[in-house]
């Protein structure tokens, strides 16, 4: 970090040990294995009737085809979106108040964000910020894939049904994981929310994109639980099990390639040119970036950082080194019938 024009912020400090948007955590390596684990699969599956040089490669050029898809579809319906919800139609669906993104009696202050401050730079910092895109928006759509499963895997008309609704998610994939896009621009960007009255504050979008990945998360394991159990009173204990570690396994590894190729296939210059012209919508050249910066143990100050040497002067000469400890005296109170009127102006 020591590239950058300025010293940074004990946020975008704090940004880079707990979260840094450059390194993959266990989740997502586990998503990416996934796709592999995937594709061993559907090999072993069909390598005792076809041998093993004509099994890998069916499933490569399987694979092959599924993320050029993938990146067709992905790099049109993922910059469309993204244009529309920064300069057109959809940011104004996104400040509707059916969506909570905004919040309408907030006022604005920028932050530049780590990703602002620590832009990705070289192939592999910015094929991992791609990753991370990609596995928050195959979370939402492994969702709807669990949602689709049937509860009796034995009935046959049930099956086709369940057959062609998975086709269709598949092949509309790429486009659907863009819906998420709006909020990675939100939440990467500098635009800030403050509510006048509360303490709480934080980046547009930030809230939400949280708040629906832990949603998928846990929702997604009590749909897997649930599902695993309608299947297994239906059809018995074996075949749920070997449902769920073939076909289910095979489906979300073609479905998160898709994903993820549509991810690639969104340049991150394009991501972050829609941040900035988001960031322009709220905000000037000359409108300061304010920074968090420590003060003592457990105590933080955001203030634009032209004024952070002047203003930290003032408070420890007024009231000591330690003033973030320091209690402020209460005001004094006003005895209204010891208050005098002042005197009638000349000519009254």
């Amino acid at each position: 970090m020591g590239h950058l024009p300025r010293p940074v912020g004990d946020e975008t400090v704090e940004a880079f040990m707990k979260f840094n948007p450059y390194k993959l955590t266990i989740f997502e390596m586990f998503y990416l294995g996934l796709i592999v684990v995937g594709g061993l699969i559907w090999i072993a599956q069909i390598i005792e009737n076809n041998g093993l040089a004509f099994s890998l490669f069916a499933v490569f050029v399987i694979y092959i085809g599924l993320m050029l898809w993938g990146a067709l579809l992905g790099r049109f319906s993922w910059g469309i979106i993204a244009k529309w919800s920064v300069k057109g139609w959809l940011l104004n669906v996104w400040k509707s108040p059916l969506f909570p993104v905004f919040t309408t009696d907030a006022c604005m202050i920028r932050i530049d964000s780590y990703v602002i401050e620590n832009k990705p730079s070289g192939l592999w910092n910015n094929i991992v910020f791609s990753i991370k895109q990609s596995w928050t928006s195959s979370l939402f759509l492994f969702t709807f894939f669990f949602l689709l499963m049937p509860d009796d895997i034995t009935n046959i008309s049930v099956n086709q049904s369940y057959s062609n609704a998975v086709l269709l998610l598949l092949l509309l994939s790429p486009m659907l994981s863009g819906l998420l896009v709006p909020l990675y621009i939100f939440s990467d960007s500098s635009v800030v929310e403050v509510i006048p009255g509360e303490r709480d504050f934080a980046p547009i979008g930030m809230s939400l994109r949280q708040l629906l990945r832990r949603f998928i998360g846990w929702g997604s394991m009590v749909i897997v639980l649930l599902t695993l159990i309608d299947i297994t009173n239906s059809s018995g204990l074996s075949s749920a099990v070997q449902f769920f570690l073939t076909d289910t396994l095979i489906l979300l590894s073609m479905l998160g390639a898709m994903v993820l190729a549509a991810a690639l296939s969104y340049p991150n210059r394009l991501h972050l040119k829609w941040v900035e012209e988001f960031n322009k919508l709220w905000f000037e050249e000359r409108d300061p970036d304010h920074t968090f910066h420590r003060i003592d143990d457990n105590a933080y100050i955001v203030i634009p950082d032209h004024l952070l040497h002047e203003t930290l002067t003032h408070l420890r000469s007024v009231m000591g080194d330690n003033f973030s400890d320091s209690q402020i005296p209460p005001a004094p109170s006003i005895n209204q019938q010891n208050v005098q009127n002042p005197p009638p102006p000349p000519n009254f």
